[in-house]
């Protein structure tokens, strides 16, 4: 409470209401999240609008009480575990280091100034960053999106509206997992509810009866052209996770090519597999509710190039944090 009262002084301020960062904090700095907002609501919307219909269709589809309701329940657990990953993936630290408040001027500076750690037998170059005032972690990178350096950058996902990182990789892979056994299991529902019509109706599964229950059914055919090949796309997305886990790579390394030949951080698949589920999550680098003196406040470099950001949903949101 007594921070509380502190931080209404005009001169004392929480971090996270003067940290220079495109992120946007919630109940008091508690909660976190990227500047693509948006997006996120977006996702929300299309993974409710998409189950919620089922629940009648399924009802109106299905004769036995058992098998309805078994039916239910099972779409309902996967449907909360998919929402509950994606809360805590999207509303999540993702790893952010802390930016310097100066800069020490014999240190050399510049894009291309770095220093190199060995890690394993492999010399790593840790560059400059510009926007942050420090050398960069292995493994670490700058998000532009979100202004801040995050610790083993997996990639920014516009779908959730955040960083993917060292703190909430993890969830993000099992909101992908349920996502798919989600998707999956509502396209084979209605792939056997449109093979039970056609054989109920029409006493065959040809092209004249699929033809007439497509046209008298569609919203069972549009279920099954919508979520199947959405379920092989998250399916493949899943594996392709698991591929990066078990060599313990991240999308970006993956993708810019590093380490192709000597992974200095691979352990093995056994050893790579049980870090990933059985590693606790590191605690936060920065304090967001810490109380700093405004106008001591350094972190803010004007004169840093202005990184990508939704304006207003920046603008909406850093108005609305005062009041929730």
């Amino acid at each position: 409470m007594v921070e509380i009262k502190e931080a209404k002084s005009p001169f004392l301020l929480p971090l996270y209401k003067v940290y220079e960062s495109n992120n946007i904090f919630l109940c008091y700095g508690n909660i976190i999240t990227g500047p693509n907002i948006f997006f996120l609501i977006f996702t929300y919307i299309i993974i409710i609008i998409t189950v919620l219909p089922i629940y009648i269709i399924v009802y109106s589809q299905i004769e036995s009480s058992i098998l309805y309701f078994l039916t239910i329940f099972i779409l309902t657990i996967f449907f909360i575990l998919v929402l509950y990953f994606l809360t805590i993936t999207a509303f999540c630290d993702p790893g952010i280091i802390p930016k310097k408040n100066y800069v020490d001027l014999s240190i050399p500076k510049g894009r291309t100034a770095f220093t190199t750690v060995n890690i394993n037998g492999t010399i790593i170059k840790r560059y400059w960053c510009v926007h942050c005032n420090h050398f960069k972690e292995p493994r670490s990178k700058h998000c532009y999106v979100c202004n801040n350096c995050v610790t083993k950058f997996d990639h920014h996902c516009v779908w959730i509206g955040n960083c993917v990182g060292n703190r909430n990789y993890r969830r993000f892979v099992f909101f992908i997992l349920n996502l798919s056994i989600l998707s999956t299991l509502i396209c084979f529902i209605f792939i056997g509810f449109f093979i039970s019509l056609c054989i109920k109706e029409y006493d065959s599964l040809n092209f004249q009866s699929v033809y007439y229950i497509t046209v008298e059914h569609l919203h069972i055919a549009l279920y099954i052209i919508y979520t199947l090949p959405a379920s092989i796309l998250l399916i493949n997305l899943f594996f392709y996770h698991l591929k990066m886990i078990l060599c313990n790579k991240t999308t970006y390394e993956d993708i810019q090519g590093l380490y192709s030949n000597n992974n200095p951080f691979d352990e093995g698949k056994v050893l790579n597999l049980k870090k990933f589920l059985f590693t606790p999550i590191n605690k936060m680098q920065v304090d967001w509710k810490e109380i700093v003196k405004k106008n001591e406040n350094l972190i803010r470099n004007k004169n840093k190039r202005k990184c990508q950001q939704s304006t207003f949903g920046i603008y909406f949101f850093k108005k609305l944090r005062n009041y929730i």
